[in-house]
């Protein structure tokens, strides 16, 4: 069965704004690697991690029940960030 166009849409437009979170949470972290006073707006980024990393697991969740396969854009995610959330998590996270 076909599916339709409304949710070809929508199922596209979630995968795009998880994508584009995975990618500003990626800036986030390796904002140090590319700060200078001409980058100033990725400071914000390193301010909003953990915001970013909360919507980055709501859809880990999401696509853990509707299509599991996409849990990997969280996965990656995760895994090439993990040693620059250990060191941020100390200083900046509101935990």
């Amino acid at each position: 069965m076909p599916h339709s166009l409304f949710f070809r849409f929508t199922k596209g437009l979630l995968v795009f704004t998880n994508i584009i979170v995975a990618v500003l949470f990626l800036l986030g972290c390796y904002s140090e690697l590319v700060f200078s006073p001409a980058w100033w707006p990725l400071g914000f980024l390193t301010l909003a991690l953990f915001y970013l990393f909360l919507l980055l697991f709501a859809f880990f969740l999401f696509w853990l029940f509707v299509k599991p396969s996409l849990t990997l854009i969280f996965i990656i995610t995760s895994l090439l960030c993990i040693n620059h959330m250990e060191g941020k998590m100390q200083k900046e996270w509101p935990v």
